[in-house]
């Protein structure tokens, strides 16, 4: 089995943007932009982020509808299609 690579990451700053959507039980989801910090590949990986990469910031877009989804200081698992799309604009 292929394992994927995701990155791994500290969430620093989110900006909540002023679109949102509602959903069929009445909750606001905001579009909102997280600035991650790189830091690791996930565990199940068991290979280090090149140099290059750690520490790096990106921007990732979230919809986000409750208190705890805007918590900074976390860490954060990007999912298959962040993780490429990161790895692609810094062209790794």
């Amino acid at each position: 089995m292929c394992k994927k690579k995701l990155l791994q990451g500290i969430v620093v700053d989110i900006i909540k943007t002023d679109e949102y959507r509602v959903d069929e039980e009445g909750n606001k989801w905001f579009k909102c932009i997280f600035i991650v910090e790189l830091t690791r590949f996930s565990k199940r990986v068991r290979e280090e982020i090149p140099i290059e990469l750690r520490n790096t910031r990106v921007e990732v877009i979230r919809w986000c509808s409750y208190d705890w989804h805007f918590r900074k200081g976390v860490r954060i698992t990007l999912t298959e299609e962040e993780t490429d799309r990161v790895l692609r604009s810094l062209k790794l």
